[in-house]
This record gives C-alpha cells, structure tokens and sequence, in this order.
C-alpha cells in the first residue's frame, strides 16, 4: 500500500507541462486501488487525474476518473455526488464504446441506487454491468484482426500463435 501511495506522489508531483496518457492510466489505476485506504488524499489526485485527462482530451482517462469519484463518493457517502460522476462514466464509456467503463459504471450505479432503496434500478444497472463483464472475442480477432483502440496500436499476433494458443 505505502509503495503504491508513494508511487502516487510522485507520478502526481512530478509532472512537466505535457502528461502522456499512460502516466493519466497509471493514476487513475494507483487511485483506484488506494480508494478505500486513503480516501480524502485519493480524492484529490482522481480530481488531478480528471483534469489532466480533459487537458489531453482524454476520454477514456475522464471515464476513468469519473468512476473512481463515482466510487468515492459512495463510500463517503455523498450519494448525488456518486451519482453524477457515475452518470458522467456512463455516458462517456457508451460514447466511446469503453467496455471496461461502461461495466464499471453500471455497477457503480446499481451500488448507488441500492443505496437509495431503489432496487429495480439497482437490480437494471448491476445486471447491466454484469452482462458486460462477461463478454467475450474470439482468439483470430485479437490477435490477427484487432480493431482495438485502446492498449494496441496494430494487431499484435500472428497465424502461429493463433495455433499455438488453440492446441
């Protein structure tokens, strides 16, 4: 935790004028992990990580923040606050068609409207996130076909490896 505290920091303190997205990814992965040890300080930085990735035009870095204030507010709980970050990621990820996001999201709302005792909401959005989660690709598709825009820049397989992963 404390590696992972510092580590914050420093990516947050360190910064020259232009931040890369990847370093907007690490922090708002270091946030998301410390959100429920260091809540007030995390809080900060996920709204540091926020900015920076509307600076960089950054949408998936925004959805990403937005989450994780989605997430703490909820523990705090400051539940219009929640909502409306969780709102924000929502329509963000279902803009971009941000997978991860959108799960995120939809069960950050369902904890929210559980919350509230508006459990048929809560109940559409949980199973909304969960649908996400579980969907799957085929192996030909990531490795010799990608279409994705996040994490890759080109496919990255080739025909033997597709062999070698079906044996």
């Amino acid at each position: 935790q404390n590696i992972k505290l510092d580590s914050l920091k420093i990516l947050s303190e360190s910064q020259s004028s232009s931040v890369s997205n990847q370093q907007i990814d690490l922090i708002n992965k270091l946030c998301y992990e410390l959100r429920v040890s260091y809540p007030d300080l995390v809080t900060l930085y996920t709204q540091q990580g926020l900015s920076l990735s509307k600076k960089n035009n950054y949408k998936i870095g925004e959805c990403d923040a937005n989450i994780t204030l989605g997430l703490l507010y909820w523990l705090a709980p400051e539940i219009d606050k929640s909502l409306d970050y969780g709102m924000k990621a929502l329509h963000l990820s279902d803009s971009l068609s941000y997978k991860k996001g959108a799960m995120e999201a939809n069960l950050l709302l369902g904890l929210v409207y559980n919350q509230l005792s508006d459990f048929k909401k809560a109940e559409d959005f949980t199973k909304s996130g969960n649908k996400l989660k579980y969907s799957l690709m085929p192996l030909t598709r990531i490795h010799l076909n990608s279409d994705r825009t996040i994490g890759e820049l080109s496919p990255t397989g080739s025909m033997q490896y597709v062999y070698i992963f079906s044996a």
